[in-house]
């Protein structure tokens, strides 16, 4: 007789209707983030404008996920962010070469979780980059970060 019951209980319970769940739309209640002078400072097809690329230059197969530059207080602060297939020694010696020509002084990286290579490279008063490359077996990711002078073209 329970067994009867419980049956009939379920039977009133089942429907052939398939299941809405109502959930609430979204609401934003942070306003949207304001768009920085940096950021606008920041490009991802072509380095944007002031980048130093003689002294950083790009390698022929990266790809760019992120080059930024903006002046600050005679110096540019400088970002770049690209992946290549590059294998990571090389991808280190074709950042070294250049800053080496211009006067900077390599020093080598902090050993890091994941970090295949780093290295610290500075010149006179203030002028630091560092950088540092990730493997993930297929390619490498690289990226630069600091403050540099950037001299003026001629006749400027």
């Amino acid at each position: 007789m329970a067994f009867a019951l419980f049956t009939v209980v379920l039977a009133g319970c089942a429907t052939s209707e398939p299941a809405v769940l109502r959930t609430p739309a979204p609401t934003r209640t942070e306003p949207e983030p304001a768009v920085t002078e940096f950021d606008r400072d920041c490009r991802r097809d072509v380095p944007p404008e002031g980048f130093p690329a003689t002294l950083v230059p790009l390698p022929p197969d990266a790809e760019l996920l992120l080059a930024c530059a903006k002046p600050s207080d005679g110096q540019w602060e400088i970002s770049l962010n690209i992946r290549t297939a590059q294998e990571t020694e090389d991808l280190l010696d074709a950042v070294r070469q250049p800053l080496a020509a211009a006067g900077f002084a390599e020093s080598p990286g902090a050993d890091a979780l994941g970090v295949a290579a780093s290295a610290s490279f500075s010149r006179g008063a203030g002028e630091v980059l560092t950088v540092t490359v990730v493997d993930d077996g297929t390619t490498r990711t690289l990226a630069l970060g600091g403050s540099v002078t950037i001299e003026a073209p001629d006749g400027d």
